[in-house]
């Protein structure tokens, strides 16, 4: 089983106060595009065409640290974050 991320309003904050800037996915993409071929994606392999349009920093090249965030954050990129901040939470969902 995969683990479970999400970004939640809550990481973004610590981002912004930690001077981390958070990535705006309207300069990666154009929304209203990306909007029509997510609602018309019927297979895994339209959703992994979909997704790798975005710029993913890898669950392996990311692990978040709640005590450094910071660390090896890269700018520009979507950062893969554990649900509730707690990794191998994905096995109580």
């Amino acid at each position: 089983m995969s683990p479970t991320w999400s970004l939640t309003l809550e990481s973004v904050s610590a981002a912004k106060s930690r001077n981390m800037k958070t990535t705006n996915l309207a300069d990666l993409i154009k929304p209203a595009d990306f909007l029509i071929q997510a609602v018309a994606v019927t297979t895994v392999k339209g959703m992994m065409t979909l997704l790798n349009q975005l710029p993913i920093v890898s669950e392996h090249d990311y692990i978040s640290d709640p005590a450094n965030p910071e660390n090896e954050w890269r700018e520009g990129m979507l950062h893969w974050l554990p649900l509730g901040k707690d990794r191998g939470n994905a096995g109580r969902i």
